[in-house]
């Protein structure tokens, strides 16, 4: 590897600890601190909803600027923006505008996700072939593990300050969020790698590739049923385990647990490189355990869950990897932004499903509902993947 490569490296890590730390400042009590706000669980669903709608409509815009243009000013201007939700979640508390913040930060994070990222990928696909694919495996691994690291750190910090200065958490991240851009100052940004900027043709080749390739179809089917288990988990973990009884002031314990976790599993995934069928098989044995979610044996609830949190962990990795293995260096960013866009439409629909389902069924019957489907999906398509999509990269 180079050392214009490997010092690029570095500084997306640091740039990405910052930027992640900032923003994972309230996530250990943020259903606590909109609940502090006068919001109800179905005002934050929507709320979520409205990040999750702002991805969905400038993400493929901002994979094809990425591939086009440049990476780092996207990278830059998605900073600027998370100071201004940083702001308007400081000082207003109408559902409105924590709308609107919330809005902001899915354009921000279509803006910033994947775009030096894949840049890299690009950088180290120009390395012998033999060896990119493993190099490739082991950056989006370290990034996994610095990303899980820093939230953790995130969420630990803003739980212990949360319930001594409150709101004011948000001044602290946006000190991050400036840390962050000063590193992204040293990156050395490479030429484009597409020089004709010609984007409605550079969309149709994005399309074009996607479908010519039954393997990146795959993976976008599995990016989608994933997020049906992201968006449960992520969206109403907390509601969850105020529902099992836990001290809202406890939240972080689970919160730092599953950034620990997903550190271990990145750790034992580390020299594996495909066989989602012996993925398959695990994934079958945990389908069992999630009636666990329903029972009132805590010790039991707590240990369903954190397997299905570990083997969608797992599966996410394991999606990330192969697709940037598998697609071209020219539509990288446009077909990166696709997948993560065709996920965030199931996100959407799947968050306002969920706002209305609350009105109706316990937080605990949902959870059970939603990650029994996302498993059951994800072991139905990798078992048929092979015979009736001719996935190849199953077994690979």
């Amino acid at each position: 590897m180079t050392a214009p490569l490997k010092r690029n490296i570095i500084i997306f890590y640091l740039a990405n600890f910052f930027l992640i730390l900032a923003q994972s400042l309230p996530h250990s009590i943020l259903t606590v601190l909109l609940l502090d706000k006068g919001l109800s669980l179905s005002d934050i669903a929507i709320i979520q909803a409205m990040f999750s709608l702002a991805v969905l409509l400038f993400e493929i815009p901002s994979g094809i600027l990425a591939d086009l243009y440049s990476r780092k000013f996207l990278y830059i201007l998605s900073a600027f923006l998370l100071i201004a939700v940083s702001l308007l979640v400081l000082f207003f508390d109408d559902f409105i505008l924590l709308a609107l913040a919330w809005f902001i930060y899915g354009l921000s994070t279509a803006l910033y996700s994947d775009t030096l990222e894949t840049g890299l990928v690009n950088e180290i696909k120009r390395l012998d072939f033999s060896k990119h694919a493993a190099f490739i495996h082991k950056f989006l691994r370290h990034k996994n593990q610095i990303q899980f690291f820093s939230m953790l750190f995130g969420s630990l910090l803003g739980s212990f300050l949360y319930f001594i200065i409150g709101l004011k958490i948000y001044i602290l991240a946006i000190v991050f969020i400036l840390c962050a851009f000063f590193c992204i100052l040293f990156f050395k940004e490479q030429g484009l790698e597409n020089k004709e900027k010609f984007l409605k043709k550079h969309l149709f080749s994005g399309l074009k590739e996607l479908k010519s390739s039954k393997d990146l179809k795959a993976l976008f089917i599995l990016a989608l049923i994933s997020q049906i288990f992201f968006q449960s988990h992520y969206q109403l973990w907390q509601a969850f385990f105020l529902e099992k009884g836990v001290d809202e002031k406890q939240l972080y314990l689970f919160y730092v647990l599953f950034q620990c976790l997903g550190i271990f599993v990145l750790y034992l995934g580390r020299k594996e490189q495909g066989h989602l069928l012996f993925f398959n098989k695990i994934c079958i044995l945990i389908l069992f355990c999630s009636p666990l979610l329903l029972v009132q044996n805590f010790s039991l609830t707590f240990t369903a869950y954190m397997l299905l949190v570990a083997a969608f962990i797992f599966l996410d990795y394991k999606i990330n990897a192969l697709f940037n293995s598998a697609v071209s260096k020219e539509r990288i960013s446009l077909l990166s932004a696709m997948k993560s866009s065709f996920s965030r439409i199931c996100a959407f629909v799947f968050l306002l499903l969920c706002s209305l389902f609350l009105k109706y069924f316990s937080v605990s019957a949902l959870v059970f509902i939603n990650f029994s489907l996302a498993l059951g999906l994800t072991v139905v398509l990798i078992f048929f993947g092979k015979k009736i999509l001719n996935f190849s990269l199953i077994t690979k």
